[in-house]
């Protein structure tokens, strides 16, 4: 059972970037239309691909990202087949994005969290990682916080406020082939640039000694939404 759904999403075509920002800001309020989804996301965080420049090794490959912490015992199921769901957000997903809302939509657990999240830090990188080598999800989960644990002991650069990593336990298609999420996050657009501009943007510190990483995808991004 998952605890979180992470969008990764990819603007209807026909927006812009900043068009695309307002009109997932105004799909997001037609949820607190729906009072059976109220109760089921406890909060909701959205994030866009916005201010920042072309960085060497920051991917555009999505125009934004979500995290939705899902309440106790609640499955996608529960949300994806809500009949207000499916007759007040579904019929206004294409105007947004690219393909519906189910179709970009990772599941995942949090497995490791270092320093509290707070609705402040406004900006994050997110890095997407398929694994060479996979195992059954609990032997993985416990094998990574084993060793995420390990690594937090070393230091690390001042400019994290937070850092932390997901597990996906389902993937909608071939196209979204990730295993792990790691979200860091700052309190400045400032800080995350200083952060990426000092090569800070691989993985491997936490995870090369271990596992072989077939792909990392980077995002850069800015909270555009809150939803608590």
């Amino acid at each position: 059972m998952a605890s979180h759904l992470i969008y990764l999403p990819k603007r209807n075509p026909k927006l812009s970037i900043n068009q695309f920002i307002t009109a997932w800001k105004e799909h997001s309020e037609l949820g607190k239309s729906c009072l059976n989804v109220r109760k089921l996301i406890k909060s909701a965080k959205q994030c866009a691909r916005i201010g920042y420049p072309t960085i060497e090794g920051v991917s555009e490959a999505y125009d934004g990202l979500a995290i939705l912490s899902l309440a106790d015992g609640v499955q996608s199921s529960d949300i994806w087949d809500d009949s207000e769901v499916l007759s007040i957000m579904k019929p206004d997903e294409l105007r947004v994005f690219d393909d519906y809302v189910k179709n970009f939509t990772l599941e995942a657990n949090c497995i490791f969290s270092k320093y509290p999240l707070e609705q402040s830090h406004q900006h994050c990188l997110i890095q997407l990682l398929t694994l060479d080598e996979y195992q059954s999800s609990e032997e993985l989960t416990h094998e990574l916080r084993a060793h995420l644990i390990h690594q937090s002991s070393n230091n690390e650069s001042s400019f994290i406020k937070q850092k932390t990593v997901y597990l996906v336990t389902h993937q909608p298609s071939r196209q979204f082939n990730y295993d792990v999420v790691i979200a860091t996050w700052f309190d400045s657009e400032k800080d995350a640039l200083l952060f990426v501009d000092k090569k800070n943007l691989s993985a491997s510190h936490l995870f090369a000694e271990r596992f072989l990483i077939k792909q990392e995808i980077k995002l850069l991004l800015s909270v555009t939404h809150n939803r608590t």
